[in-house]
């Protein structure tokens, strides 16, 4: 799910911007994240014990989970094409929410949706 281009729009210009070569992984289940993502430019999948759970692209976010609940990775994050992410890191994340409420709010409805999604599945 994504968020809209301004929310993401917040982070794209960050200096914290890391290129990921197609088959590179970002992160693997149970690795600690201390860090979230936005995708600039390119695609990444998502994979649960090997297998894909969900494909995201520009404008979207992921690993937004392990960062508020200071818990392991769930899930195993790869680059399927060159891709450039910003990470955002729980300073920049926490003063985002607190400038824009509404910024925070389409982080409810991500979430919302991540966990219909992975009762269906």
């Amino acid at each position: 799910m994504s968020t809209n281009h301004y929310h993401v729009g917040l982070f794209r210009h960050s200096s914290n911007l890391k290129s990921y070569p197609a088959g590179s992984t970002v992160f693997s289940a149970g690795d600690i994240g201390r860090v979230m993502y936005a995708v600039k430019t390119g695609k990444v999948s998502v994979s649960i014990d090997g297998q894909p759970v969900d494909y995201l692209g520009e404008d979207e976010i992921f690993g937004e989970m392990a960062l508020l609940e200071n818990l392991p990775r769930s899930a195993t994050v790869m680059a399927v094409e060159e891709t450039t992410l910003v990470e955002i890191d729980e300073v920049q994340f926490l003063n985002t929410v607190r400038q824009n409420p509404y910024f925070a709010l389409q982080m409810l409805k991500i979430l919302s949706a991540r966990l219909r999604q992975s009762k269906v599945t």
